[in-house]
């Protein structure tokens, strides 16, 4: 089977360039903040493996990359509440967190990535779409 020449592939460049999001900062009133870049592909699949597994340390450990060896010590000194809601914070700010789709009581809609903001529209009514 030929080949067709009038196709066009994507540069990896390209594909870097569609991937590139600012990095996520964790400021501190006396000290630099704990810089966060953008996970790489690598990081991303043993980010999942992780999260699937429901190994919270794991899971930040992956997303964080190097800025790991920074921020452990920092979460000793923060309750396990502190560590999911960071957790949340820089799965939100690196886009990946599934939006959902849910409907109000009075048949409105909205949606919404932030499973906080998704907790307490369930606690007023709001159901995911298509769900009875």
């Amino acid at each position: 089977m030929a080949k067709d020449k009038s196709t066009e592939f994507k540069s990896f460049e390209q594909y870097q360039a569609e991937a590139e999001v600012e990095p996520w900062q964790l400021p501190f009133k006396d000290r630099d903040p704990i810089v966060v870049q953008n996970p790489s592909a690598v990081q991303m699949m043993r980010f999942s493996d992780a999260y699937r597994q429901g190994d919270i340390a794991a899971a930040l450990w992956a997303l964080t990359g190097d800025s790991w060896t920074e921020l452990e010590p920092v979460l000793a000194q923060i309750g396990f509440k502190g560590m999911e809601n960071m957790l949340i914070d820089l799965q939100l700010h690196f886009d990946l967190m599934p939006e959902l789709e849910l409907t109000g009581p009075s048949g409105g809609t909205v949606t919404e990535s932030d499973p906080r903001k998704i907790k307490a529209l369930r606690k007023k009514g709001y159901k995911a779409a298509g769900e009875a």
